[in-house]
């Protein structure tokens, strides 16, 4: 785990300031990095790492590695977990290693398959290699964005960075603001790549790489994607009994691969089914590792539920359990999550992250969690809405795939599913999870200017999901809605979040179902394994909880879906204990000067939150962030 940055001269020419701006660079991301700091320079590229020692944690291993050869220079950031059998493979093939490290195995096997080594990855990553001969950086990011890469491009020049203050610190690159991408993060928690808040940065999308080229005369700009979460109805599971052997055999060799390092881990343990899988399988390989939960003071069914459950596990396990508290005064953390993050974010969960991470940094540098269970076997409400729509959307479809709907409902539930199925799904299935999603949009309207409103119209939320389903190859609203939480709406919210909260105090987070395995295996489950065979009554994760029945206690198998941080009161702290602060951001000079927002929109919403009106917390907290963002880098 890194932080990296480099800085390409697209002429090919000299630039004598290299040295200084890639050192600029690396200091905004020294928290990514606290072991070790390298540079590579030979105009016209410059190459920058901060090290977070996991793999062979010496000074042998640090970055950047340059080639035997003396062609190839790296600098990467993340892990790749199946490196061993990698370098064996290698070894074979008549290469030597200087190192024990994954970053070198990674380099070589890019010296001998190109971007086809990307195939063979099983890994969180974000790198850059530069090809002395060809003169050529190429640049490549993991399958679902678990490592973030930002890079900025001009007539002059191409910079990257694992973060955005990194890139602002090069005097080239200018701060302007990019509504569409505001309205991202407003609408879908964060900013969908490539775009990002700044209207001249981007982020490479999950699952892409780019090549930099310089041929004597121009400099060229392609990116690629590399694999895609995609879905074959023919070769899903038909036995549950061979569903459930399959799940158990590809979760206990993925968790027991990522159990390699040359440092302790521990383990997110927050007591519901996600995390409790992980930690029984990482009981399997390793003993009396740590854990840690975090939670609120507030005494809730809720609260109760996880900590009795984060409890049993953790004595079934023999781990060290660890429990943080949470309090409406830490509501103020937002503004270090935003400098971290570098841009909007309408959810409350990276304020979990942040301070759970920073107590975890005291006990351990690397720890697991449960994030993409959810996503992956259905553990969320849309999945159960989606799972009973796609059943009456099969009924009313006639043999010739045309749908007919009938000229009423039974009952209230079908009435009502009639009636949306009606207005958005007739010729286009792949509309429903879009119209039903962004409820709040008209909530927007409220508090956007006209200005902000016409931007947005540019790319909307809706498009990018609609597209994220026809080109999964679902056949089903319940596997399109895997396909657009996969590829665009949750990028950030169970990916990206863990590498930016994390290493903001130099803690690795591993996450077992992000892997490529166990992504592509969960797309050959069919929804009537995930949730059950009564639509009308679905059980959450069901296939999962019988995988895990013999491993976790009762208790856990029965937890009632709350989420990362369900059981801190935010909504109830941004209406109350938090309002100086909140008032604060919402009021503040930078919403009301930017163009985009109309103040008395926002005092009008958030006096009628106040007063009780059922409106998403996650507006207020997007609003918040951006203010943030705007004092901070305007």
């Amino acid at each position: 785990m890194c932080g990296i940055a480099g800085i390409f001269i697209k002429s090919g020419g000299y630039c004598d300031n290299l040295q200084g701006d890639l050192e600029a660079m690396l200091k905004k991301i020294d928290h990514r990095g606290p072991d070790s700091k390298g540079t590579f320079i030979q105009n016209p590229i410059a190459l920058g790492v901060t090290r977070l020692a996991i793999m062979d944690p010496v000074q042998r291993s640090d970055q950047p590695i340059t080639s035997v050869c003396g062609r190839f220079t790296i600098a990467f950031n993340g892990e790749i977990y199946n490196f061993r059998k990698l370098r064996t493979d290698l070894i074979r093939q008549g290469e030597a290693f200087a190192t024990q490290s994954d970053t070198e195995v990674l380099l070589s096997l890019y010296k001998h398959k190109g971007s086809k080594c990307l195939s063979l990855l099983r890994g969180m990553f974000a790198f850059a290699i530069w090809d002395r001969v060809s003169r050529k950086l190429f640049i490549a990011r993991d399958r679902v964005g678990e490592k973030p890469l930002y890079y900025f491009e001009d007539s002059n020049v191409f910079i990257f960075a694992s973060e955005i203050p990194a890139i602002l610190s090069c005097q080239e690159v200018p701060r302007r603001i990019d509504p569409v991408g505001i309205n991202l993060a407003m609408s879908c928690m964060h900013a969908i790549a490539p775009r990002t808040a700044f209207k001249d940065i981007k982020k490479l999308p999950p699952a892409h790489y780019m090549e930099i080229s310089w041929d004597g005369t121009k400099t060229t700009t392609k990116a690629t994607k590399y694999w895609s979460c995609t879905f074959d109805p023919s070769s899903q599971f038909s036995d549950e009994t061979q569903c459930i052997e399959e799940i158990q055999s590809c979760f206990d060799q993925t968790v027991s691969l990522m159990c390699e390092s040359d440092v302790p881990v521990g383990a997110l343990l927050s007591g519901g089914i996600d995390s409790s899988s992980v930690v029984s399988s990482m009981g399997r390989n390793i003993k009396n590792f740590p854990t840690f939960r975090i939670s609120s003071l507030e005494d809730t069914p809720a609260n109760a539920q996880e900590a009795l459950s984060s409890r049993l596990v953790s004595d079934r396990y023999h781990t060290r359990h660890f429990e943080f508290n949470i309090q409406s005064d830490d509501f103020s953390v937002m503004e270090k999550v935003i400098h971290h993050h570098g841009e909007p974010i309408a959810t409350p969960v990276p304020m979990d992250a942040y301070l759970i991470s920073k107590e975890i940094g005291k006990v351990t540098k690397v720890a697991f969690c449960g994030a993409g269970g959810d996503e992956l076997f259905g553990g969320y409400f849309d999945h159960s809405l989606m799972y009973l729509w796609g059943h009456y959307l099969d009924k009313w479809t006639n043999a010739d795939g045309i749908l007919s709907f009938p000229e009423n409902g039974g009952t209230e539930e079908e009435k009502f599913a009639l009636n949306f199925l009606r207005r958005h799904a007739k010729d286009h299935p792949e509309r429903v999870f879009p119209s039903f999603r962004f409820t709040q949009l008209d909530l927007q309207k409220k508090i956007y200017t006209p200005h902000m409103l016409a931007c947005c119209q540019a790319l909307t939320p809706a498009e990018i999901c609609a597209s994220a389903f026809m080109e999964s190859g679902a056949d089903n609203l319940f596997d399109g809605l895997l396909a657009q939480h996969l590829n665009c709406v949750c990028q950030y919210s169970f990916a990206e979040i863990n590498d930016r909260m994390g290493m903001a105090h130099g803690v690795e987070i591993r996450s077992p179902f992000l892997d490529v395995n166990m992504i592509e295996l969960a797309t050959k489950i069919p929804s009537r394994f995930k949730l059950g065979n009564n639509i009308h009554d679905p059980i959450p994760k069901n296939i999962l909880k019988k995988a895990m029945a013999d491993r976790l206690p009762e208790a856990t198998l029965k937890c009632t879906k709350i989420g990362f941080g369900g059981t801190v009161p935010y909504g109830k702290w941004i209406q109350d204990d938090s309002a100086k602060f909140i008032e604060a951001k919402l009021f503040s000079g930078a919403l009301a000067d930017c163009g985009l927002f109309d103040p008395a929109g926002i005092k009008q919403l958030y006096t009628l939150y106040k007063c009780g009106a059922r409106m998403d917390r996650d507006l207020f907290i997007g609003l918040i962030s951006v203010a943030i963002w705007l004092e901070t880098y305007f």
